[in-house]
């Protein structure tokens, strides 16, 4: 007898005269696992699929009822016409009857099983990538609220005010309208310390001087060429210049 696999039970076996007694139910049941859902042999004998070679003191043993009350109920399934008794000197022989009827599924009936399977388990899937992608769209958002709360945006007077009071070397105002312009954030995250970002802007105009780079040029010098008036003796005028700037400031 297969150890494995499954069963049918049909709710019609809640139309059974039997179902509200315990012993029956169980006995029933237990007769439906034992029988062999294929052709098989013991002790040299064929065992038909649907039935199975036991003894009564077997079936107490297995099912815990005592041998008078599987003697009984045997009796009541065969004379219900459920089962059939074949005995012998070596076993009981119990066989089910229509065992096909209670336990082979039509074809219609397993593909479409199969088919609601597949889709359930499709579906548990999309439904587990929807949720980790919700959780992440979730946890961005949440990261970005906290972020923004904790945002830094000091004003114009706020980094001028720094920038005197430390003796720093930078433009205050160019410091203050490049990051005010880009709504104070770097590659899409928020500044959280202004003061420590103006600190780096020092030491790059630092390395910029060192590096023979002009410092704090706001105007690139192909647009001052543009502008040099041969008679002025080759420079841009002041007003050329704040002029320069203004488009400059546009153009970040």
């Amino acid at each position: 007898m297969e150890k494995s696999g499954f069963i049918v039970l049909d709710r019609a076996l809640l139309e059974w005269q039997w179902h509200d007694n315990v012993a029956a139910m169980s006995l029933w049941i237990h007769i439906l696992l034992k029988a062999n859902w294929r052709d098989g042999w013991f002790m040299g004998t064929m065992i038909p699929r649907g039935s199975f070679a036991t003894s009564i003191r077997n079936l107490a043993d297995e099912t815990g009822m005592h041998p008078n009350t599987i003697r009984k109920w045997l009796k009541r399934f065969k004379s219900a016409g459920q089962i059939e008794l074949k005995s012998t000197n070596r076993f009981t022989q119990i066989i089910v009857i229509n065992y096909a009827k209670f336990q082979d599924l039509p074809d219609d009936y397993v593909k479409q099983r199969v088919k609601q399977d597949v889709k359930q388990r499709v579906k548990q899937r999309v439904d587990n990538r929807t949720n980790k992608q919700i959780n992440k769209e979730t946890n961005k958002e949440s990261h970005r609220a906290e972020t923004s709360k904790n945002a830094d945006i000091p004003t114009l007077e706020d980094v001028l005010n720094y920038v005197a009071a430390h003796s720093k070397k930078v433009d205050g105002s160019r410091f203050f309208n490049y990051y005010n312009a880009r709504g104070w954030k770097i590659k899409g995250d928020q500044v959280t310390d202004w003061k420590s970002l103006l600190d780096s802007w020092e030491d790059k105009d630092r390395l910029d001087t060192a590096s023979g780079k002009k410092k704090n040029q706001t105007v690139p010098d192909y647009m001052i060429q543009d502008y040099t008036d041969p008679d002025d003796g080759g420079k841009p005028s002041d007003g050329e210049l704040e002029e320069l700037k203004a488009l400059m400031e546009r153009l970040r």
